[in-house]
């Protein structure tokens, strides 16, 4: 074992991952299965003492940590869902709901419930509809009932949030029995100061890039790193401290600083920053990985990376097993342990390619920067396939071309926010407006994104694997990769090249997306895409959501947009989707009804140089071998019809199937359907009906429902009140 520390923790994580993701039994199985292969291991190699003690105290360590984490906070958390209790605690978060509801996080420090103390160790996250204003730092006492939490996320990334922070506990609305205001905890402060500092930076891209701050990114923005899988690059991490950590060196070895003051200095700027940035996972990680490896320099012996990594794991988890739920901390650890481990060979690979190119710097600090993209998009795509369910293949290509560029314009932001000196604002927009224009092209490219249940990103899976396997086969043997490697390039290259095909496939495709509280509609059929409404209410990244499904369904351009009405969980995403894609058409039912939100999607529609058409009688339309018919009659024969009864209701056709979509109407609006004859026509006989108004109480009447006589019904539908 010539790396004790790394083998140990990885296997102690192995068994912490078990218990989190699966429970207690399957860490023990894991602890087990990690025991067996190392007394397989010790009697082969003929370990030290030393190096066995370590192994299995952290063996235990994680099975222990495994236990009182089941024992304090899961088992104590789901024993009390359904039941009142009294809590006192610290308010560590507070956010304000679009329905103006209060939401806060609440650290438990005292629970009880039926008179019966609980020790548990977890925080409550709560919606408190009716409550005075709170503020992060005061001492709360209320009653309430509670919900096991991450049963009532609904969503995967909100499950990871409260598992990753340890929020087992929800309740919606509770009694305030008393609140005592307190300091405000030093995160909330250096976050406040974080804001503070962000306004300085010259450009919001560097702000984002120096802080870690999105505040100044517009929606399109953060949809482009997000398509582009370059959104790591918004959150401080390893490739920040790396560029600073550069440039700070060269700046003291010129300054002829020694290599030991050197360090030490470094040290005193990364603790500076960790605790600047909040000691989130990704900068806790970096920044104790580069606290060792300047450690090393101090004490004259070279700090080994790997070692460096896990003794950081151990450091962040050890304590806390609950952060392995986070995803930044298993992106950032699965990137740094693909780079450590085939970053090199990548690089001799790469190199290799052009022989006679092979010896050259500049080539080889080329290939190098292509190795460690390459290597960390190898690792992370697991990682992605499991939490998000999709891995962007432009990830590679994205990083590489806006690696340089990018940690350029966040060490100009860097020198601005110290020394604002206007010259370097018109470099820092050009190295701006460089890096979206490259991320731009590359969004537009169809089927960037592929999703766990395609066959592409199967092939892609497979390529990436191989790749690894010959580097780490031939770790010492770089010039007898280049088959392999060529091998790996075309199984990439045909997952890249088969991704769009799915869209051009000769079938009638219907996508209802998740967006929360709202609506969005995908239709799909010979190579032809429309989309029927695209909001929410209730989620804040719709836009990206939407964007992602259509570049996963190899969607490039919309031949229509239809918005049943203008109200905001039906037409929020339509500005950002335009600057996103090409729109030919964009359909509203009947005249154009006065308001901010109609305003908005005229103005959205004009800019973009999209046509407008108002649907003043039914109006029908071919879509592939599918027609796609849009009618608002109903309406003429409403007294005082509203907002919601004004729906369009849509309806496509092929061959014997049908689907009907009906977006919010009312029950009178469905009465008003049914009495007019020629959209009584388009409600029969549909085999799909969208539910309207997202399930409401106030409409599917028995009548409409008995005249529709749908086979499958669909709700799109988030939290809400009715």
């Amino acid at each position: 074992m010539t790396r004790p520390l790394a083998v140990s923790v990885a296997a102690w994580l192995s068994v912490v991952l078990a218990g989190a993701f699966l429970g207690l039994r399957w860490a023990i199985a894991a602890a087990a299965l990690c025991a067996a292969a190392a007394l397989w291991l010790f009697r082969k190699r003929r370990a030290r003492f030393l190096y066995r003690l370590l192994f299995f105290t952290l063996l235990l360590a994680a099975l222990l940590a495994t236990a009182l984490y089941e024992h304090l906070s899961l088992a104590p958390a789901r024993a009390l869902v359904g039941r009142e209790a009294e809590i006192e605690g610290q308010v560590t978060r507070v956010s304000q709901g679009e329905n103006g509801f209060q939401g806060a996080v609440i650290r438990i420090h005292r629970l009880t419930a039926a008179g019966e103390r609980i020790h548990i160790r977890t925080s409550l996250s709560i919606a408190l509809p009716d409550a005075p204003p709170l503020t992060p730092g005061d001492r709360v006492t209320l009653c309430t009932t509670l919900s096991f939490a991450p049963d009532e996320a609904g969503e995967d990334w909100l499950l990871r949030y409260y598992r990753g922070e340890n929020i087992l506990l929800s309740a919606y609305g509770g009694r305030l029995i008393a609140v005592t205001p307190g300091k405000l905890p030093l995160s909330v402060r250096l976050e406040a100061y974080r804001l503070s500092l962000a306004g300085g930076c010259g450009t919001p891209l560097a702000a984002a890039l120096l802080l870690g701050e999105r505040e100044g990114l517009d929606e399109e923005t953060e949809s482009l790193f997000q398509t582009t899988g370059t959104v790591h690059m918004l959150s401080f991490s390893g490739m920040h401290f790396t560029a600073l950590a550069a440039v700070l060196t060269l700046l003291l070895t010129a300054l002829g600083l020694s290599r030991r003051h050197t360090a030490l200095i470094l040290m005193a700027v990364v603790t500076g920053v960790m605790v600047l940035m909040g000691f989130s996972p990704a900068v806790t990680r970096a920044g104790l990985a580069m606290l060792i490896l300047s450690f090393g320099t101090l004490i004259f012996r070279e700090a080994d990376p790997l070692t460096s990594l896990a003794a950081a794991a151990l450091l962040i988890a050890g304590l806390r097993p609950w952060v392995v739920w986070s995803s930044g901390f298993l992106l950032s650890y699965s990137a740094v342990f693909g780079i450590l481990l085939t970053a090199r060979p990548l690089t001799g690979l790469l190199a290799a390619l052009l022989p006679p190119l092979q010896e050259k710097g500049w080539w080889r600090g080329l290939c190098g920067a292509a190795a460690v993209s390459l290597a960390a998009s190898l690792f992370t795509a697991p990682v992605l396939l499991l939490l998000e369910g999709e891995i962007s293949a432009l990830s590679v290509p994205a990083n590489l071309l806006t690696c340089y560029p990018m940690m350029a314009l966040m060490l100009l932001g860097l020198l601005y926010r110290i020394l604002p000196l206007p010259l370097l604002i018109p470099l820092m927009t050009a190295l701006e407006n460089l890096c979206l224009g490259i991320l731009r092209r590359l969004a537009a490219f169809p089927g960037g994104t592929l999703s766990a249940g395609s066959i592409p990103v199967w092939i892609t899976v497979a390529g990436l694997l191989a790749l690894v396997a010959v580097c780490l086969f031939y770790r010492k043997k770089e010039d007898e990769l280049r088959p392999a490697f060529a091998c790996g390039l075309l199984l990439l290259t045909a997952a890249l090249l088969t991704a769009p095909l799915s869209a051009k496939e000769e079938l009638l495709s219907v996508t209802m997306m998740d967006v929360g509280q709202g609506m969005s509609v995908l239709v799909s059929d010979g190579g032809e895409s429309i989309l029927i409404d695209c909001g929410s209410e209730s989620v804040s990244d719709v836009e990206q959501r939407i964007a992602a499904r259509l570049r996963q369904n190899g969607v490039s351009r919309l031949k229509a947009v239809i918005i049943t009405h203008p109200d905001r969980d039906h037409m929020s995403a339509f500005s950002a989707l335009c600057r996103s894609f090409a729109v030919d058409e964009l359909i509203l039912a009947g005249p154009p009804m006065a308001g901010t939100a109609t305003t908005e999607l005229l103005t959205s529609a004009s800019s973009a140089g999209i046509e407008v058409t108002a649907a003043l009688a039914p109006l029908t339309f071919p879509l592939g071998e599918s027609k796609v018919t849009v009618s608002a009659d109903h309406v003429r024969w409403m007294d005082e019809p509203s907002g919601n009864d004004r729906s369009a209701l849509v309806r496509i056709d092929r061959g014997e199937s049908s689907i009907l979509l009906t977006g919010d109407i009312t029950a009178g609006g469905e009465m008003a359907a049914l009495y007019d004859p020629g959209t009584a026509a388009m409600l029969r006989g549909a085999d799909v009906l969208q539910i309207p108004h997202h399930g409401s109480d106030g409409s599917s009447s028995p009548l409409f429902l008995r005249e529709v006589l749908p086979a499958v019904a669909l709700i799109s539908v988030g939290e809400n009140h009715y």
